[in-house]
């Protein structure tokens, strides 16, 4: 924000913290603290579950929080500060996860159609285990969320798709030390609540699908598109709503990444706001909003 000569916040946030299975730490942003919020978005960070946190992608969020603004009466972000490897392995990142939604869904008064889950490169592939996670409980239709946007998911930790490109900056080897660390062994990396790509079940798929599907967002150039493609088709066959934006010649995480290197204003913004325009087209703004 500093080189925008942004000194103060223009949004208050909060550090949260709640105690349980796992303590949940994190930053919610609301754009008027004192009143309830119309819809929240829950989001994981990327970082290949070794690096990152919520105060690296505040700009990020306030970016978005400013862009649902126009659309929203007073929508929030909850970001998640999940424990990273090599200090935790999983299935604490997972618990985490589950327990911070369980607090979205409390910032939205526990109406699960106005959460959308989101995250980012290993953030997606926790949002993508969540909700794999999530449809094999009791009663999963009255804890499902109202949407899901995915923007350069890993989807498949370790696979043979994940490649090398000569534009990307990731690696295929580094990825893969990563995905390891996370899984804890060889055998984890095979199972779909760490790897969600090797779920093949269309039924688990259709049962794990937010309300009103995805959005998917990825470059072209990237090591994880034959992932993200492979998936996106997976849930088509499942009759799962899918919208995605593959980015000509972009990389990683262009969404975020365009917001710290682009030039211009429009062009940081452009893929945040393709990103709310998906959003707001599958959770509509409410009508009133409680005082």
């Amino acid at each position: 924000m500093l080189r925008n000569g942004i000194f103060r916040s223009p949004v208050k946030w909060a550090e949260v913290r709640i105690q349980g299975k796992e303590s949940v730490r994190g930053l919610l942003m609301k754009a008027d603290p004192s009143k309830e919020a119309d819809m929240v978005v829950y989001y994981c960070h990327g970082g290949g579950f070794s690096m990152g946190s919520p105060y690296f992608y505040l700009e990020p969020h306030l970016v978005l929080l400013s862009l649902l603004q126009r659309h929203y009466q007073n929508p929030a972000v909850f970001s998640l500060d999940y424990d990273l490897v090599p200090d935790r392995k999983w299935p604490v990142q997972l618990d985490q996860v589950t327990a911070g939604y369980q607090f979205a869904l409390s910032v939205a008064s526990g109406d699960s159609a106005r959460v959308c889950v989101a995250g980012d490169s290993a953030g997606g592939t926790l949002v993508l285990s969540l909700l794999l996670a999530l449809a094999k409980k009791v009663g999963v239709n009255g804890i499902k969320p109202g949407y899901a946007t995915l923007l350069s998911p890993w989807v498949t930790l370790v696979s043979p798709s994940n490649k090398d490109t000569k534009s990307d900056f990731l690696n295929f080897d580094t990825l893969h030390l990563y995905a390891g660390e996370y899984a804890g062994t060889t055998d984890n990396l095979y199972n779909p609540l760490i790897s969600p790509g090797c779920c093949k079940d269309l039924q688990w798929w259709a049962s794990a699908a937010p309300l009103n599907g995805f959005y998917f967002s990825f470059g072209s150039e990237e090591v994880l598109s034959s992932e993200a493609k492979t998936l996106i088709q997976l849930l088509r066959k499942a009759s799962v709503p899918v919208r995605v934006r593959e980015e000509p010649g972009g990389v990683h995480a262009w969404v975020i990444a365009n917001l710290f290197l682009c030039n211009t204003f429009e062009e940081r913004i452009f893929g945040m706001q393709e990103v709310v325009k998906a959003i707001v087209s599958n959770i509509p703004p409410s009508a009133k909003l409680k005082n």
